[in-house]
């Protein structure tokens, strides 16, 4: 027995060492023609192993192959690797089982193509094959169900620095794995099986953690636990469930499946995007669903979606072949997202909801509909993005909103600029312009647009784009600070900025509103100023454009056309033609700057034209041709809007000019006879409009062929007119006037304030002119009939709020000189004859002195003269009419306020050699309203005078008649030789004169009687 015992454990040892020490004498090496030919035999690919072969048994069975590559029949590497180590355990093989303990595959790697065939570069005429048999076997076995001959284990299988890679000749893609580092184990062939290891694919680590169950042979089914970390980002997607391995379309899946991200706004700042950029706040992310998958369809349906406590669901379906795909989105039913939780505060929104659902296709997607509100603001959204085979992609989307805050917003839109930002929203940079990478129909419908706290109200857009190309079908607003906007246009060329043409109407009730609500100061415009409509048409590049504008305003039409430099960045133009038209000038005065003008000469139609140039801010008008209200002008103008307000400097030419005065007469004063009562308002008392004063800054060189100012008629006026900051001076003024020439310079304040008083003076100098027409247009009213030739210093200095005040104002004084003066509707002469031959029995004194005047004209040689004028009354302390036939020395006041005037015109008459007679002194006053003055003759002597001549004409005819002695007519006649005068003589009444009737009546005394009453009823109606 121990003989035995000892042989045994001799053999054993025998056996050991045999295994340990005949491997090693054995060369494997020349085996590997052998393997190459049968794997060439059984796959038709190639073998090559270029490094050593090993085996050995003690102390367990352990097989290497070192450096062997399988390749196709052209010689592509298929699959390599440098190193296969397979150790076994030997114990179990004695009962039929294969357990290794260990399989290191190390730097293994697989190259895949897929041809243009659609074949598998794997898929040889050997390998389909042997692939067709083994569907019959695995039938075979199903039916005879021949347990395999050994049970099969392995402990680990490990897997170090692999790589896999594919590429389709078809399609033209190429997907590289990188660093696949894997550990591997399994109970059995049929598990249960666990893997842990990591994987580099496009940029991403991905580590993988999974565990499967048994194999379920009989329903060919497996339970896998997967959980994979995708890195950077630590998102964590975690998948329980089965595994069919047998199904309509081959493998397929189904399970819960998680997805989860600790922190959202550090895995987004992985992927480049910052969380104050994408306004999201730190927080996890989980989504929970049920995954369905095979080699056709995936869905992940009731998808639970949870962001910082914020509640979503969502449904996915898709169709790998061909590829579709339905994707739903909404918040649930009576719940809304609490925005504060999600995005950064500065935001505005506080609740939102949305409902989404998309589909798509290999090459489109589909928005069927999508509605998102945040608070108040809903946006409704459909439309479609197609990316077509060797075309440009194609956005269509269609947008509805009730209300849209541009603020709110624009606050959630990403703010970085440059070319990561444009890199982001996928835009292209071609010389300095951005281009669309992709083609875009996009049509828009806004009920309520806040911009800039303003609110836009009825928008309307249709829109088309490509690559370089961008077309504005249509742009509506139906309330844009009360007014309305279209617009339309195009641009054929991006990348230059060139094949620019717009088009733009704009209707506005109420045009200062509009400027108002964009925040464009009106406090200059005029308050009147209302209705307005622009239309602007240009075509151009960004270089030049070509530019129409027709605005009309208030009956006013303005029409510009020429070219524009630089239209976007700093705008210019020259040559630009304009021309303004308007019904009333006036009006458009009023319009432009805010002065009320009420001369009715200036209420008649404006056609202004010019050329403008602009350099910065200065505008150069040239070639100025017009019809100002009948007022033809031409000149050129140069305006500067560079100061405060804006500097005007101008050469113009007019035609005839005829205007208004500042200070003319009310127009409800009575300009009849009768003289106007006391408190009667003769003077408007309305404040001048002096706003103009204000507006502009003027220096003008004037001339015209003639300017009608009120009473004034200047012909071929020239002057110089210059205005600054509110100050008028008008210097150099010449002009023909009433025959002569005039020489002026005035100067005008006017305060800034409202209702504040102007002051003004002037200094003039008439030269030979008419001094009937002057005197009239200086009074403003024809006191006398006059004609001749004078001169006239005057000065006036006045201030005041109105018409009125100026003229209770006015001061200063005048010195007039004239010669071959005609006093019409006044002949002295002829008063002269009525009194010493034609006076008849009955006549009156004024009587005689009215119907010898009437018609006739005295001649006078010389006018000297001197007035002061002291709040508005014109004191006339001397004004001498001297001629052959009379004298007139004038004294009073004209009360121009009151419209009153109160004269004395003492006349001596200078008696002729066919005149005769001397006749006394007398005097003629004017009282009363200068419209219409009552006429004062002063009689006195000249009274007595024309009694006398009466009573000497009456003895006569009594003497003649009845044959009397003479002796009363020389008695008479020594009388008014003697220069006796009746008691009464000098007075202006003759009632005293009454001589007593003879109470003893004889013939001669009868005479008398009759003599007397005669005398009595001549008297009497002189008296009258």
């Amino acid at each position: 027995m121990k003989r035995f015992f000892a042989f045994a454990f001799s053999l054993f040892i025998l056996v050991i060492a045999a295994a340990m020490i005949v491997p090693s004498f054995i060369d494997w090496s020349v085996y590997r023609d052998q393997a190459a030919q049968v794997v060439r035999e059984k796959t038709g690919l190639d073998l090559v192993i270029n490094g050593s072969v090993g085996f050995s048994v003690i102390p367990t069975p352990r097989f290497y192959i070192e450096q062997a590559a399988l390749n196709t029949e052209d010689e592509k590497l298929l699959a390599s690797f440098e190193r296969l180590e397979v150790n076994l355990e030997l114990a179990p093989l004695f009962n039929k089982q294969i357990k290794v303990s260990s399989l290191t595959l190390v730097k293994p790697q697989i190259s895949l193509e897929k041809l243009k065939n659609g074949k598998l570069n794997i898929m040889t005429p050997e390998i389909e094959s042997l692939s067709k048999g083994s569907k019959e076997e695995d039938t075979t076995q199903k039916e005879t169900q021949t347990p395999p001959a050994f049970d099969m284990s392995l402990d680990e299988i490990r897997i170090k620095d692999g790589e896999f890679t594919y590429t389709d000749h078809k399609t033209k893609t190429h997907t590289k794995i990188q660093n696949i580092n894997m550990d591997l184990s399994a109970q059995s062939l049929m598990g249960p099986f666990e893997a842990q290891g990591s994987v580099f694919y496009e940029g991403h680590a991905l580590n993988i953690d999974a565990k499967t169950m048994r194999y379920d042979s009989e329903n060919n089914l497996i339970s896998p636990k997967i959980k994979l970390v995708v890195q950077p980002g630590d998102i964590t997607i975690e998948y329980g469930g089965v595994v069919s391995m047998e199904g309509e379309n081959g493998i397929s899946l189904q399970g819960q499946t998680n997805i989860y991200v600790k922190d959202i706004a550090k895995t987004l700042a992985k992927y480049n995007v910052k969380s104050q950029q994408a306004g999201i706040k730190s927080g996890t992310f989980v989504a929970k669903g049920l995954l369905t998958a095979d080699a056709k369809t995936l869905s992940y349906k009731n998808i639970a979606i949870n962001l910082n406590e914020q509640d979503l669901i969502a449904d996915l379906s898709v169709n790998l072949s061909p590829l579709s795909y339905d994707l739903a989105l909404n918040t649930p039913k009576d719940n809304k997202i609490d925005l504060s939780a999600l995005l950064s505060d500065n935001y505005g929104f506080k609740k939102a909801d949305l409902h989404m659902s998309v589909s798509g296709e290999a090459q489109k997607v589909m928005i069927k509909s999508a509605a998102v509100k945040l608070d108040d603001m809903g946006l409704s959204l459909s439309g479609s993005y197609e990316m077509p085979e060797g075309k440009r992609p194609q956005l269509s989307l269609n947008a509805k909103m009730s209300k849209l805050d541009y603020e709110k917003l624009a606050a959630i839109m990403p703010k970085s600029s440059g070319s990561h930002s444009q890199a982001r929203w996928g835009a292209q940079k071609n010389n300095n312009v951005t281009s669309l990478p992709m083609d875009v129909v996009f049509t828009a419908e806004i009920n309520e647009l806040i911009w800039q706290k303003k609110t836009i109200k009825g928008i309307t857009v249709k829109a088309r784009a490509t690559q370089n190309k961008v077309i504005l079908d249509s742009l509506k607003v139906q309330n844009m600070g009360k007014a309305k906007l279209k617009a339309s246009g195009e641009v054929l060329d991006l990348a230059k900025q060139e094949g620019i043409t717009a088009y733009l109407d704009l209707d506005s009730p109420d045009i200062k509103h509009l400027a108002n609500w964009l925040e464009v100061d009106t406090s200059a415009w005029p308050q009147k100023v209302k209705k307005a409509n622009i239309k602007v048409k240009a075509t151009g590049s960004s270089q030049t454009m070509d530019v129409t504008a027709n605005v009309t305003s208030m009956n006013t039409k303005l029409i510009a056309s020429g070219k524009i430099k630089n239209p976007v960045s700093n705008p210019a133009f020259n040559d630009l033609q304009l021309q303004i038209k308007h019904d009333n000038m006036a009006q458009a005065i009023q319009m432009l700057s805010g002065a009320s003008i009420n001369d009715k000469n200036l209420q008649k139609s404006l056609d202004f034209y010019t050329k403008v140039s602009q350099n910065e801010q200065i505008y150069t008008l040239e070639g100025i041709k017009g019809s100002l209200s009948g007022i033809s002008v031409e000149g050129d103008v140069k305006i500067d809007l560079s100061g405060k307000i804006p500097a005007i400097k101008a050469d113009l030419d007019f035609g005839t000019v005829k205007l208004e005065s500042v200070v003319n007469k009310n127009a409800k004063a009575s300009s009849g006879s009768v003289a106007q009562p006391s408190g009667v308002q003769r003077w408007s008392k309305e404040a001048i409009d002096t706003s103009a004063f204000h507006t502009v800054n003027l220096d003008l060189n004037i001339s015209a062929k003639a300017i009608n100012y009120g009473a004034w008629p200047l012909n071929d006026p020239k002057m110089t007119l210059k205005l600054k900051n509110g100050v008028l001076n008008i210097t150099d003024l010449s002009a023909n006037i009433f025959g002569g020439q005039i020489s002026a310079t005035s100067n005008v304040q006017i305060a800034h304030e409202v209702r504040a008083p102007l002051y003004f003076e002037n200094t003039s100098t008439f030269s030979n002119v008419d001094l009937g027409k002057l005197s009239k247009a200086l009074i403003g009213t024809q006191l006398v009939n006059i004609s001749g030739i004078g001169s006239l210093d005057l000065s006036l200095k006045s201030s005041g709020v109105s018409p009125a005040a100026l003229i209770y104002d006015l001061s200063g004084q005048g010195k007039v000189e004239g010669s071959d003066i005609l006093l019409k509707g006044i002949d002295v002469s002829r008063f002269v004859r009525a009194l010493s031959d034609e006076t008849r029995p009955g006549d009156t004194l004024l009587g005689v002195w009215k119907g010898s005047t009437k018609g006739g004209q005295t001649k006078f040689d010389t006018l000297d003269g001197a007035f002061t004028i002291q709040n508005g009354v014109v004191n006339i302390s001397s004004m001498t009419l001297d001629g052959q036939t009379a004298k007139i020395e004038t004294t009073g006041q004209i009360d121009l306020p009151r419209w009153t005037l109160s004269t004395k015109h003492p006349m001596s008459v200078k008696s002729t050699d066919s005149e005769g007679a001397q006749i006394p002194p007398f005097e003629i006053s004017f009282n009363g309203s200068l419209d219409n003055p009552s006429q004062t003759f002063g009689q006195g002597l000249l009274q007595d005078y024309m009694k006398r001549k009466i009573q000497r004409k009456l003895n006569k005819l009594i003497t003649d008649k009845l044959g009397l002695p003479g002796a009363r007519g020389n008695n008479s006649g020594s009388e008014e030789a003697s220069g006796q005068t009746t008691p009464d003589s000098g007075s202006d009444s003759d009632s005293n004169i009454s001589p007593k009737p003879a109470p003893v009546q004889d013939p001669e005394d009868v005479l008398k009687d009759v003599a007397e009453d005669a005398l009595k009823g001549i008297l009497q109606d002189l008296l009258r």
